[in-house]
Order: structure tokens, then C-alpha cells, then sequence
């Protein structure tokens, strides 16, 4: 099974390449000073706001821990990322073993 891009202007689809060549696309790029805009789900903001309101100690831990230890954070954060990762590859594993058999 063939993964389909998710990008419309890709080629093989009868769409037309982009209008700007590659090195006027790369000028283009936000600089440093250019602010990061995130985009807003109200489903998952409403539901982070229940989360932080019946939560609070583990609010003030996280804030605390970013606040104070940065680097700790961004540990968290890709240790929880690699966990992640690793879980689904051993359920995917898991799956294919129970519908293939063993390999």
C-alpha cells in the first residue's frame, strides 16, 4: 500500500508546482524575529482548562519545572515522546504477529 502525500501540490495529482522558485522560497522563511503563531482547537483548549482545574499540583509542578530547569522540560517532554514511540512500534508489532503470524 502506496502512502498518498498530504500536501495537494504534489506532483502525479494535476496540480500546478508552486509559483515561487526554490531560492525566492527560501527568502521567505520567518526570521528570528518573527513571532510563532499556534494554531487554537476550543475542544482541546476546554479540555486542557478542566484537566488544569482539577489538576493543580501537577500545574504548578510542570510550570515550576520549566520555569526553573528548562532543560529538564525539554527532557520530559522527548522522553515522553520516545516512550510514546517506542509503545505504539510494540503494539504495532504486537498486531502484525497476531495477523501475519510470526515472522
Amino acid at each position: 500500500m502506496a502512502l498518498k502525500p498530504k500536501n495537494d501540490q504534489a506532483p502525479g495529482n494535476g496540480a500546478q508546482p508552486p509559483a515561487t522558485a526554490p531560492q525566492q522560497a527560501a527568502s521567505t522563511k520567518p526570521t528570528s524575529e518573527t513571532p510563532m503563531e499556534f494554531r487554537s482547537n476550543p475542544v482541546i483548549e476546554k479540555n486542557i482548562a478542566d484537566y488544569k482545574k482539577a489538576n493543580p499540583e501537577t500545574v504548578k509542578y510542570f510550570t515550576d519545572l520549566v520555569a526553573k530547569h528548562p532543560d529538564r522540560a525539554v527532557n520530559y517532554h522527548f522522553y515522553r515522546e520516545w516512550q510514546k514511540h517506542d509503545r505504539d512500534t510494540r503494539e504495532a508489532a504486537k498486531e502484525i504477529n497476531r495477523t501475519f503470524g510470526e515472522l
